[in-house]
């Protein structure tokens, strides 16, 4: 791939034009002050340690 359409309709013209493109557009900006409660649990969620006393050890045909 090393075209994508641009929102202007133009393309763009090289692989660093491209994937600065894709980036733009599928990692959306993040701004605080637009949290909603749901986004505040999600981050509070996503700090606390994932090694629980329930977790069980993956077989190596799930890994595969």
């Amino acid at each position: 791939m090393t075209t994508l359409i641009e929102p202007d309709g133009t393309t763009t013209a090289d692989m660093t034009e491209t994937l600065a493109l894709m980036l733009e557009q599928l990692i959306p900006e993040y701004y605080p002050q637009d949290n909603t409660d749901y986004h505040r649990a999600i981050r509070r969620l996503t700090e606390q340690p994932i090694d629980t006393p329930d977790d069980k050890e993956f077989a190596q045909d799930e890994v595969r």
